[in-house]
């Protein structure tokens, strides 16, 4: 008596070339990530620029500071801040600096929980 084997192969190859047909293309990048900026370096340090002025805020904690700088508002603050901004630096001690649009209420987190601080725009 004669048996007979059936025996099935399966190779899967990944060859890790582009084919001959494939597009190239190029990653171009369109911004640079700033990683050092001096203005907001001074900001960080507590010693604003010349041209900063000064805004006052309520319902602040007493350490968090705010300027006028041209036609953005910059925070110096060691809370987080919950609202969109432009450009941020921190510090290792947990200050932070804020670059945002002007903007007359700020919502910062404390301790996990909202804290609104009002900007007096005046």
């Amino acid at each position: 008596t004669r048996s007979t084997v059936q025996v099935d192969y399966r190779l899967d190859l990944r060859i890790p070339k582009r084919s001959p047909d494939t597009p190239v293309r190029r990653a171009v990048a369109s911004d640079k990530i700033g990683l050092y900026d001096k203005d907001l370096q001074a900001f960080l340090d507590g010693v604003p620029p010349e041209e900063a002025t000064v805004v006052k805020l309520r319902n602040a904690p007493s350490s968090m500071r705010a300027w006028m700088m041209g036609d953005e508002l910059v925070l110096r603050t060691d809370l987080e801040l919950r609202d969109e901004f432009t450009r941020t630096l921190s510090a290792i001690d947990g200050t932070h600096v804020y670059v945002l649009p002007v903007t007359p209420e700020l919502t910062l987190s404390e301790m996990g929980k909202s804290r609104s601080v009002y900007v007096n725009l005046n």
